[in-house]
C-alpha cells in the first residue's frame, strides 16, 4: 500500500468535457491518500504439492483508492459559470449533473480523473521533491463530504493496474534574458524575459553594480520590462534577473550584463 501526506497538497478532479473540463481544486490542509496496486498470483497444486504445481499470472485488479482530509481552500471551473463541489463532480449531481465520464465506454459507469500534486516542502533543511499522481477513470464508491467544515472522505477504484507517475520540475529557462537598447544617459534599456517552459512570470528586478569592489546593488521600484539610464550610472554596469514560477518551485536566471559608459 503506498501512502502520501496531503498536508499542502493540491487535489484536482475533472471530468472529460472539452475543451476546458469540469473541475474542482482542493488545496488541502491535512489528510492522507493511500492507494492499492495488486498484482495477484495463481498457485495450482499438483497431487496437493505447491512445489510440483503451476503458478500462473491472475486476474488484474483495479488500483484501490482512499482519500481524506480537510482543505483550506476551494476553486471550481464550469462552464456556465456555476460553482461546483466536489461531491457534486464526484456523484455527477447538482450543478455537475452534465460532467462527462473520464470512461472510454459511455455505457460503463460514471468516472473522474484525480490528479494528486505534492509541492516541494523544506522540512528541517531537507526539501521534498514535486510529485503528481494521477488516477484515471476513477469510480468513488463512497464519498462523504462536509463543506462546512472543509472536509472530504472517498474512497473507490480507478480503472487501471497503477496510477500514473511523474515528477514535475520548478520552469526551466531555455534561452536567457536580453538587455538591449543604447547605452547612454536618458536612453531606454528594454529586456526579454527570454524563453521558458513549465511556468508563468513571477517578477524580474533590474540591478547595478558601481564596481570598487561593492556588489550588485537592486534598483529600488525597477521591476518592468525597461529601465532609463539615470546620470549617476555612468561607469556602472547593470543586469536583470528574471523569475518564473509554477506549482513546483521557482526559478532565476540573470540576463546579460550591459556596461554603461
Amino acid at each position: 500500500m503506498a501512502r502520501r501526506d496531503l498536508r499542502d497538497a493540491t487535489v484536482t478532479i475533472r471530468d472529460a468535457t472539452s475543451p476546458t473540463p469540469l473541475s474542482v481544486v482542493l488545496k488541502m490542509g491535512s489528510g492522507n491518500i493511500t492507494w492499492t496496486e495488486q498484482t495477484p498470483t495463481e498457485y495450482e497444486a499438483e497431487k496437493g504439492s505447491i512445489a510440483n504445481g503451476t503458478v500462473r499470472k491472475g486476474d488484474e485488479v483495479p488500483v484501490e483508492v482512499n482519500l481524506t482530509g480537510q482543505w483550506i481552500d476551494a476553486l471550481s471551473v464550469s462552464g456556465d459559470g456555476e460553482s461546483i463541489t466536489a461531491y457534486e463532480l464526484l456523484k455527477r449531481k447538482g450543478n455537475a449533473s452534465s460532467a462527462l465520464s473520464t470512461g472510454a465506454d459511455v455505457c460503463e459507469p460514471y468516472a473522474v480523473e484525480i490528479e494528486v500534486a505534492f509541492v516541494p516542502i523544506c522540512t528541517g533543511g531537507t526539501t521534498k521533491k514535486a510529485e503528481r499522481v494521477v488516477f484515471n477513470e476513477f469510480r468513488q464508491e463512497n464519498v462523504q463530504f462536509d463543506p462546512q467544515a472543509g472536509t472530504i472522505t472517498v474512497s473507490g477504484k480507478s480503472k487501471e493496474l497503477a496510477p500514473t507517475y511523474d515528477r514535475p520540475a520548478p520552469p526551466v529557462n531555455t534561452v536567457a534574458p536580453a538587455i538591449t537598447g543604447t547605452h547612454n544617459e536618458g536612453d531606454t534599456l528594454t529586456v526579454t524575459n527570454g524563453t521558458w517552459t513549465g511556468g508563468t512570470i513571477l517578477g524580474r528586478q533590474w540591478y547595478i553594480n558601481f564596481g570598487g569592489g561593492g556588489g550588485d546593488e537592486a534598483i529600488v521600484g525597477e521591476t518592468g520590462s525597461t529601465y532609463v539610464i539615470q546620470a549617476g550610472d555612468d561607469g556602472a554596469s547593470i543586469h536583470v534577473k528574471v523569475t518564473y514560477s509554477n506549482a513546483y518551485g521557482s526559478t532565476t536566471v540573470s540576463s546579460n550584463v550591459v556596461d554603461l559608459t
